[in-house]
């Protein structure tokens, strides 16, 4: 079932994809493509209407209930996510030839980065730069784990949350003196506070599935200042209704929001919260793709959402971590514990950071 759903869905990625690249983009200036705009290149569909927007919703809305009542044919639904039947001849002959239409295009260099591999078309792979630069990173963070200064910091927030567990009361500690972690030298001192925050914009999400694409707008915000809209990044990072692929996520704020964002697996605790550590330090702040079912910290359960990270504490105080959320019904900074947070990423199937 899910291998049918994954070829659907990459079918019609293809299908739309090839009307768009298929078009000579040279008539774009002369206006002969309606509201599409070119920008750095790319063709940018226009921004929808809030009314368009909420048609959409009661449409998919409505869609759902159908399928529930068992109106509408050949459609299922499962993990509550409503699943196409499968192509009829005519339809899977008209989708080869959208597809080898790309593909014609792809081989004429006309698709940007887009490259083939036994004959399906590909998102750029890594090239060797950017492998070796998450080799560096990696190799970079097991070690700084180790650092002793680091290690005694987390127990001292360790034996902080459990005075605050068993009184209520939190350490007191001298929080004009805090400093970024990465700005301190020597070792550890009772009393001492390592925080940093990055100052991300909350870009609250369009549509129940645009976590990862308001995630991205808030990152590129936060350094570009206002460029895109939603709609356009949603384009960009191929978003449907089952979400965003995280590698693409990845990929966008890598070469057009800023540059040194690699994509690796959280590994332990320690070394999970050094790469967040880094990445606010670095400012260049980590995005997780989370499950929160069965964390009570949080105020909404899913099994997949993504989100930024956009501060820390810890030292003589409880390990928290802040984040930048752009929840369709919860969003703004929130800041957590950071093992129910380390749990959240832990939680979801990919165990994925983006930093």
């Amino acid at each position: 079932m899910m291998k049918r759903i994954l070829t659907i869905g990459l079918s019609v990625v293809l299908l739309c994809s090839s009307l768009v690249y298929a078009a000579d983009s040279s008539t774009l200036p002369g206006g002969n493509t309606g509201d599409l705009t070119l920008e750095n290149g790319a063709v940018l569909w226009p921004e929808v209407s809030e009314a368009e927007r909420k048609e959409m919703e009661e449409k998919e809305y409505e869609l759902m209930q159908q399928v529930r009542k068992g109106n509408t044919g050949d459609l299922t639904l499962e993990d509550g996510a409503v699943l196409w039947p499968e192509v009829s001849e005519a339809e899977r002959k008209e989708m080869e030839e959208s597809e080898y239409e790309l593909m014609q295009q792809v081989r004429k260099g006309n698709t940007g980065d887009l490259t083939l591999e036994d004959g399906a078309v590909l998102w750029p792979k890594m090239h060797e730069g950017e492998r070796l630069e998450k080799e560096r990173k990696e190799k970079e963070i097991a070690n700084q784990v180790k650092d002793l200064r680091y290690q005694a910091a987390l127990k001292a927030s360790e034996k902080a949350e459990e005075e605050y567990n068993k009184t209520g009361k939190v350490p007191s500690t001298d929080e004009k003196t805090s400093r970024p972690f990465s700005e301190e030298r020597g070792s550890f001192e009772a009393g001492k506070i390592y925080q940093n925050v990055r100052n991300v914009p909350v870009r609250k999400q369009e549509t129940t599935y645009y976590g990862g694409v308001a995630t991205v707008k808030q990152l590129d915000d936060y350094f570009n200042g206002e460029r895109y809209t939603q709609k356009q990044i949603a384009g960009f990072l191929g978003t449907t209704f089952q979400g965003t692929d995280f590698s693409r996520v990845k990929q966008f704020l890598r070469d057009y929001v800023k540059s040194g964002y690699v994509l690796s697996s959280i590994g332990s605790f320690d070394n999970w919260h050094r790469i967040v550590v880094n990445s606010i330090d670095n400012n260049r702040p980590a995005v997780l793709d989370i499950s929160t079912d069965g964390i009570d910290s949080f105020e909404y359960h899913t099994t997949g959402h993504i989100l930024n990270v956009s501060g820390y504490r810890f030292g003589s105080v409880p390990n928290e971590v802040q984040v930048t959320d752009p929840h369709y019904k919860f969003s703004g900074t929130k800041v957590y514990p950071a093992h129910d947070l380390y749990r959240a990423n832990q939680k979801h199937f990919r165990q994925q950071i983006i930093h």
